[in-house]
């Protein structure tokens, strides 16, 4: 990823993947192969590790290393290590302290709402670790126009994809749950429009935090918004869990992930002009609302089942993108006429 070679670790991760879920469908039959799925897992996350190896020398020169080589590094690899260990404490300790606090089912409801928004997460913030090496590498270079040029393109494609993102899952998920969980799980849907904003909250967090202030430098800054941000989740669902149970944790979680976006953006509203962030954020949210107008009327008409969701997608897409190009949004624009030359250079060829 430090040398901006994606096509190797993308190819990779896929083809293990796909062979992974492939074996748990067929090794993992009944609660006993629970072996079994641990052993896919664990097979799946070395075998896809080490098919990397090969690459190295191609790229890696053997060096001599002697301790002091080593011991140069051990800090700020400390200072990147805090912060994972925060966002790992938070995102277990929701669904720890909800089953300490509450029951099994409300692990349950909050569980599969959390894996739905993590699925889209994945999407918006999988931009991160493109930019991440690209904006380091400029900044190391000197070059802080360029720095902040790449902020504010990043942050209005991530406003771009996550605001719709939000809109369209919060306005599928009533029509989305009983269809796909089953229709004890329609608690599970509500709180999918809970958590819905974090999917913004955590997308803005990505550009600012893992794109700006890490390579910048600024490692401290990132640590201190998510230690804020677990010890406010932390305090929350002390607060909340033992009177709305799960909701307490979706609300405590949405909170948690506004306070460490707002500390990041106090970080770099000195170097930056926040206006530039936020100058086409209101076509995007009109976009979001009316595609999420349009697809409650459709859930309200249409039965429950996938046709359904299907056709709410699609004609949430077509809404938002119409919107914008009503609006002129110029992500869109540039997205489109991006589209377009690929087309012609494809039909040239």
């Amino acid at each position: 990823m430090g040398l901006e070679d994606f096509k190797k670790t993308v190819l990779r991760n896929l083809i293990v993947k796909v062979i992974g879920v492939l074996c748990i469908f067929i090794f993992v039959k009944t609660s006993r192969d629970i072996w079994h799925y641990v052993l896919i897992l664990s097979a799946s996350e070395l075998f896809g590790q080490l098919t990397l190896w090969m690459y190295l020398p191609k790229v890696v020169k053997k060096i001599k290393l002697n301790w002091h080589d080593i011991v140069i590094h051990f800090k700020p690899a400390l200072g990147l290590f805090i912060p994972q260990i925060a966002i790992q404490i938070y995102i277990v300790l929701n669904k720890t302290m909800l089953g300490i606090l509450s029951n099994v089912n409300e692990v349950g409801y909050f569980e599969n709402a959390d894996k739905i928004v993590k699925v889209i997460l994945a999407v918006v913030t999988a931009m991160g670790v493109v930019m991440l090496p690209r904006i380091s590498n400029t900044f190391a270079k000197g070059d802080t126009n360029k720095v902040k040029e790449y902020l504010y393109k990043s942050f209005g494609f991530a406003s771009f994809l996550s605001i719709p993102l939000m809109f369209g899952i919060a306005s599928i998920s009533e029509n989305f749950t009983p269809w796909f969980f089953g229709p004890s799980f329609n608690k599970t849907g509500i709180i999918i429009v809970m958590l819905s904003p974090i999917i913004v909250f955590i997308a803005w967090s990505n550009v600012l935090g893992v794109q700006y202030l890490m390579p910048i430098g600024k490692v401290r800054s990132y640590t201190i918004s998510v230690i804020c941000g677990a010890g406010i989740n932390f305090v929350l669902n002390l607060l909340l869990i033992p009177h709305f149970q799960s909701l307490g944790t979706a609300i405590a979680t949405l909170i948690a992930e506004l306070i460490v976006t707002l500390y990041q953006f106090i970080c770099i509203v000195k170097e930056t002009k926040i206006k530039y962030l936020f100058s086409e954020t209101w076509k995007y949210i009109t976009g979001g609302f009316m595609m999420y107008f349009i697809n409650q009327v459709i859930g309200y008409l249409m039965p429950i089942n996938p046709l359904t969701t299907l056709v709410q997608i699609i004609v949430g897409v077509l809404i938002y993108f119409s919107i914008l190009i009503v609006l002129k949004s110029q992500v869109n624009k540039q997205m489109i006429n991006k589209v377009v030359s690929l087309i012609k250079i494809k039909k040239q060829s």
